[in-house]
């Protein structure tokens, strides 16, 4: 007898949530819709431009300073706290 009033409810508590949540129009705030007034941007000012972390150069400096190459010619990397 539970399962009959059970479906019933969640169906029904579905479609009302279904129902309530189709709206034609969003509330508009009354005050946002009489400004329309724009503040003007003020310039952005940037600061020092940086090195590009990703050329050839600071790559090729980044691997040797973890790779050491002993003399038996095998490539080891080494830990950079060590």
């Amino acid at each position: 007898m539970k399962q009959p009033i059970l479906k019933t409810a969640t169906l029904l508590l579905l479609s009302i949530c279904f129902l309530s949540s189709c709206k034609d129009k969003d509330p508009v705030n009354p005050d946002s819709a009489t400004n329309t007034q724009t503040i003007p941007a003020e310039k952005i000012v940037l600061g020092k431009q940086l090195e590009n972390p990703y050329t050839l150069s600071n790559m090729s400096k980044a691997y040797s300073n973890i790779v050491v190459v002993p003399q038996h010619g095998l490539q080891m990397i080494r830990h950079p706290c060590v």
